[in-house]
This record gives structure tokens, C-alpha cells and sequence, in this order.
């Protein structure tokens, strides 16, 4: 995974499936706040329900 990134939808279809593979993430490898797991919204529509953020070093962004 290229800089710690999680791309929607081109590496992973759906916001809740990013999540899911942030947890497994850093279940694995430990994050912090100069090495950050980041999700990245690409172009298009992103539709989430409610979730909880369980690291202080994840990081959603959209790139325009």
C-alpha cells in the first residue's frame, strides 16, 4: 500500500469496506501521527452511514 493510503473507489469500493480495512490495517501495524493510515475519496459520490473513528492517526480526505 503505496504511503499508506486507502483509495475509494479505485482500491476499495465502498467507505465501509475502507474502514473495515483500516481496521484490519492496523491490527497489523501501528499508526501514528507521522506515519498516518490514510482514506482517500476520489471523484464521485461516497455514502456512508455513521462510524467510529478508533485511531486518532486515520485520516479521510477527498482529493478534487
Amino acid at each position: 500500500m503505496a504511503q499508506n493510503v486507502i483509495r475509494v473507489p479505485q482500491g476499495c469500493p465502498t467507505v465501509e469496506k475502507a474502514m473495515a480495512l483500516a481496521v484490519i490495517f492496523s491490527e497489523r501495524k501501528v499508526y501514528t501521527a507521522d506515519y498516518p493510515l490514510k482514506i482517500r475519496l476520489e471523484e464521485g459520490v461516497h455514502e456512508s452511514g455513521p462510524f467510529f473513528l478508533f485511531s486518532q492517526f486515520i485520516t479521510i480526505f477527498s482529493q478534487m
